[in-house]
């Protein structure tokens, strides 16, 4: 039913434990959703596995500013599918990663995918990162982000 309302520019499906089962039916919803600025996904416990399903869709709204997929225990391996989706959100705004489940290799390749985000103003991805090392490796990637005003390690 969601996926009818085609002018939407905000959505919140947070905290509805979609689950990777859930996360096929989501991407059929947002791919008819191409106007969407906004896209709260966090705290759906997607996983590896309904990342990477969910990580496609999101790649293609390229409208995007918005985008939080906060504490959906992706590990590393969701980690590189998500960062890969964000190469195409160039005009991404807002980025919120927070409590996400990814460790060493997960922090690597979003920090690797921060540069193709130049209009990027606030980066959270509070208890993520597993060290000091890659808090570190975050905050080299975005010293290219002039846009940057607001970092949450």
């Amino acid at each position: 039913a969601v996926k009818e309302l085609t002018s939407l520019t905000t959505l919140d499906l947070s905290s509805n434990s979609f689950g990777a089962a859930g996360a096929e039916n989501l991407v059929e919803t947002l791919r008819e959703l191409t106007l969407l600025t906004t896209l709260d996904l966090s705290f759906n416990a997607f996983g590896a596995e309904g990342a990477g399903k969910v990580a496609e869709a999101v790649g293609k709204l390229t409208s995007l500013a918005h985008f939080d997929f906060g504490g959906n225990g992706i590990s590393d391996e969701g980690a590189g599918t998500v960062a890969e989706a964000l190469k195409e959100l160039t005009s991404l705004f807002c980025l919120q990663l927070s409590f996400s489940g990814f460790g060493v290799e997960g922090a690597k390749k979003f920090a690797d995918s921060l540069k193709d985000l130049p209009s990027l103003n606030t980066l959270d991805v509070r208890g993520s990162c597993v060290g000091i090392e890659e808090a570190e490796r975050v905050v080299e990637a975005v010293k290219e982000l002039t846009s940057l005003t607001s970092l949450h390690l």
